[in-house]
């Protein structure tokens, strides 16, 4: 499934629009790399290393990877 499949499919499940999606995804990945968590800190220095907020298809892979990784697929 691509990340646009995915946004439009949330976007259906919570009748709104993939760009109000997309806009509360950003929002909320700005938040979280906020965080003074140290644990959020290190996820966000292996996810975003240049400290610059990641594309939220590069957060979805990411967030997938680490699922699969903890037997979640």
């Amino acid at each position: 499934m691509t990340t646009k499949e995915i946004i439009e499919q949330i976007a259906h499940n919570h009748h709104t629009t993939p760009e109000e999606v997309e806009a509360e995804m950003r929002k909320a990945i700005c938040a979280a790399m906020e965080s003074d968590d140290p644990k959020a800190q290190a996820m966000w220095k292996r996810l975003a290393p240049d400290g610059k907020e990641p594309s939220i298809e590069r957060f979805i892979q990411f967030c997938a990877e680490r699922m699969k990784g903890q037997g979640n697929s």
